[in-house]
């Protein structure tokens, strides 16, 4: 009687663990080794970095409005949120860049119990600081960095299909959207979508708002060159104050092709009126047709 066995291998094989990508960034005015990760949506930092770092502001409580899966669908608990600034170093983007972020508070790691997590939803309006500044060629030499960058840029192209153009908030500093409140923020469009006299529909965007804020669609007549602000209508239905990260994406923009105006339509006599036939049908709807 023969046994087999199996060789167990004497080191890793070659391409079974991919590299991590670690950048030296600034948090409250130190720099720590910091994980970009453009797989998580979320950044995260743990409780003893909270309590080292940012022991004077308070942690913003959520009430399980936010859930969040780690690895294996594992469901990752956290304590709430806080505000912080982070800085990007230049070997990254050409340039050194400021951004406003939350960061959610979770229970430490035991393998990377002081490690920053850096998610999208700081990542995103990095890539589109990066886009209006005189830095947007830079390509950074370290592999890491191109591989972050080059999945930022996709993401980026896969947002701008299917509109005409992304309004992304205005303001540098986070937005606080009080609950069941409708607000009206400034909102920044693309150079190239200024057509004075053109006019648009400012609709929800395909991305989902912090906090499942609502985007109130209206027309808007685009403004002029020398102004790239448009307002954006924005209720938080919920019972709970919804903070948006600063540069981040809020609406989409889509241009009317034709908007027939009402004196048109009431400047036509009885037979030069076109007749439309419409069926609709509602179903186990109490609404009568008429």
């Amino acid at each position: 009687m023969t046994q087999s066995t199996t060789a167990v291998p004497s080191q890793l094989p070659k391409g079974l663990v991919g590299s991590r990508c670690i950048a030296n960034i600034k948090i409250a005015g130190e720099e720590f080794n910091c994980l970009l990760d453009t797989g998580s949506q979320v950044t995260t930092i743990p409780v003893s970095f909270y309590n080292q770092h940012f022991a004077d502001q308070p942690v913003k409580p959520l009430r399980d409005l936010l859930q969040v899966e780690g690895a294996a669908g594992q469901v990752v608990p956290y304590l709430g949120y806080v505000e912080m600034v982070v800085t990007f170093p230049r070997e990254f983007l050409g340039a050194d860049f400021d951004v406003s972020t939350l960061a959610l508070v979770v229970p430490d790691d035991k393998a990377h119990q002081s490690q920053v997590l850096i998610g999208m939803n700081t990542l995103e309006p990095l890539y589109n600081h990066h886009l209006g500044s005189d830095f947007s060629n830079f390509q950074p030499t370290a592999n890491g960095y191109r591989a972050v960058l080059q999945l930022l840029q996709i993401r980026h192209q896969q947002q701008q299909k299917g509109c005409d153009g992304v309004v992304r908030l205005a303001s540098k500093s986070p937005v606080l959207i009080p609950a069941g409140r409708t607000t009206v923020v400034d909102g920044s469009i693309p150079t190239n979508m200024l057509s004075p006299g053109q006019w648009a529909l400012v609709e929800h965007s395909a991305s989902p708002l912090p906090g499942g804020l609502c985007v109130k669609n209206y027309l808007i007549m685009l403004p002029s060159h020398s102004h790239k602000k448009i307002p954006v209508i924005l209720s938080n239905e919920s019972d709970q104050d919804v903070t948006i990260p600063p540069l981040s994406t809020i609406a989409e923009l889509a241009v009317s092709p034709q908007i027939l105006s009402h004196s048109m339509s009431t400047s036509c006599s009885p037979s030069e009126s076109p007749r439309i036939n419409l069926k609709l049908n509602f179903g186990e709807s109490p609404i009568p047709p008429e």
